[in-house]
């Protein structure tokens, strides 16, 4: 079967926007990740590393890394696991004062439920070497665990790619949950 001109550019252009659309590197992809009583879908190309070595279990990283002035660094969020009971944000936050160099926060602790997970919600940025970052953290307990969900990016690109990290994140369910 011969194909017109102009069925032969509309199937060009068709074939175009198909091969573009896993190229999309801002939303939620179909498969999930599950592990440690939690499911989760990740931006679509961040590349997904499980860690055995620490309570951080999963880190999804962006598929490039970002750069400025400071440095470079890949964009990612990060999955740990930590005990459950009640979250304490203004305590967290204040560890990360203490702990992250030039931590300022910029987000203080806050409610949030995802998918019925409570928790609270916090955000600072601060520095590692010359590197200029951004955070969010999300801490979340059940009655039998805890999890922190850290999001961080160059402060400079945090409007890139936190709507992205933040839709992944509110897929995050339990993993006996449908």
């Amino acid at each position: 079967m011969k194909l017109s001109r102009t069925s032969s550019k509309l199937f060009a252009l068709a074939a175009l926007v198909l091969l573009a659309l896993p190229l999309q590197a801002d939303a939620p992809e179909a498969g999930a990740y599950t592990a440690r009583g939690i499911t989760i879908k990740f931006p679509i190309n961040w590349r997904i590393e499980a860690v055995s070595s620490s309570a951080s279990f999963v880190i999804a990283r962006a598929p490039e890394a970002d750069k400025d002035d400071s440095g470079a660094f890949y964009a990612n969020i990060n999955i740990t696991a930590t005990r459950a009971g009640k979250v304490d944000g203004a305590a967290a936050q204040a560890l990360n004062q203490k702990n992250l160099p030039n931590y300022k926060p910029v987000e203080e602790p806050a409610a949030v439920t995802i998918n019925g997970l409570e928790g609270t919600t916090f955000g600072g940025t601060f520095s590692l070497k010359s590197t200029k970052l951004r955070n969010r953290q999300s801490l979340l307990t059940t009655d039998k665990a805890g999890y922190v969900i850290t999001i961080t990016t160059l402060e400079t690109h945090w409007q890139k790619h936190a709507p992205t990290a933040e839709a992944a994140i509110q897929t995050l369910r339990l993993a006996s949950e449908k």
